[in-house]
């Protein structure tokens, strides 16, 4: 694979740092013995192919074996978005980064699990994966940079790859239920959530000027009925929302069910993700609003606050949640 020039960053609505980054000396960790850290690693950042790395800019922690590669192997450069010291998330830049390598290395927890799972999404947003294992580090007025070892692998993306630590996040796994049981149970959240839902189709282009049909009607169309549904809260008003999850062959049935004019069927070749209020309102939509971009995972990053939505974006990772005050996750 050929290196790439620039590794993008994640974004994210909320910060646990202060905005302005230094590099100060840690004098406490000028030695290389330092007690172990006692918590798990928690990384979030993004990663690059690389080749011809000069270990000459890198800092291996004391103790470590000088960083080599192992047939089948190579390396990765690893940017910090954020990292967890035990205490609070840490977002880059990050302020008052130790000096000493083997001080950076046990604040991140890298001495107690220095491995990380490389994640892209091929065209039809299915993920693929690999471990890799960070051999050094480096830090630069704020930005730390890990240098990883893995396998030469044929990632089949030209997305960039997402780096996270085994601990860094939980995969939420939401409930699920049929549109049909929805509206057996709650009959006017089914009816909105239709009516939003087939307002939204017609503004992606999917579907042709109709007004939309009743929830009867809707429900005798075995299709629709059978359609998913995942329930999880979002918001933190202890209400679940509801998550639709179209993938490319549900969205063309039902533009050519309806005999939509729509011009690019491209567009929506991998799964497209809307989010409904308890209300049943659309709150989320990769159909219109949020067209160019794509969720990858609902994560909880264990601070209190609610789930994050980890979405692909402009070229880079994003953290968002949800603020009442603009109605829209960002």
């Amino acid at each position: 694979p050929q290196p790439v020039a620039k590794s993008p960053a994640i974004a994210s609505p909320d910060s646990t740092s202060p905005s302005s980054a230094t590099t100060t000396p840690d004098r406490s960790s000028s030695t290389a013995s330092l007690p172990p850290s006692n918590y798990p690693s928690r990384i979030i950042g993004t990663a690059i192919r690389v080749s011809d790395v000069d270990l000459r800019g890198w800092s291996i922690p004391h103790g470590n074996n000088q960083p080599s590669l192992e047939p089948g192997q190579q390396w990765y450069e690893v940017t910090v978005n954020r990292f967890h010291d035990g205490n609070v998330w840490r977002r880059s830049p990050i302020d008052n980064l130790p000096s000493h390598p083997n001080a950076l290395w046990n604040l991140m927890a890298l001495d107690n699990d220095p491995y990380l799972t490389l994640t892209v999404l091929n065209t039809s947003g299915q993920q693929q994966s690999l471990t890799v294992t960070v051999r050094a580090v480096r830090a630069r007025g704020g930005e730390v940079r890990l240098l990883a070892a893995g396998e030469i692998a044929s990632l089949d993306s030209s997305l960039p790859i997402l780096a996270l630590s085994h601990q860094a996040i939980v995969r939420l796994q939401p409930s699920t239920i049929s549109l049909a049981t929805l509206g057996q149970q709650n009959a006017p959240q089914a009816t909105r959530l239709m009516q939003s839902l087939w307002s939204n189709l017609q503004q992606a282009g999917l579907l042709l000027p109709s007004s939309p049909p009743t929830l009867a009607e809707v429900l005798s169309r075995t299709d629709l009925g059978a359609w998913q549904l995942e329930t999880l809260d979002l918001t933190g008003n202890q209400k679940p929302e509801l998550i639709l999850k179209l993938d490319g062959e549900a969205i063309a049935r039902t533009a050519t069910k309806n005999r939509s004019s729509l011009s690019n069927r491209s567009v929506f070749a991998g799964s497209r993700t809307l989010i409904f209020a308890d209300t049943g309102a659309l709150m989320y939509s990769e159909l219109t609003t949020e067209a160019n971009q794509m969720l990858v995972t609902i994560a909880d990053l264990g601070d209190g606050r609610p789930p994050r939505l980890l979405v692909y974006s402009g070229g880079t990772y994003n953290l968002q949640q949800w603020s009442a005050s603009n109605w829209r996750f960002e």
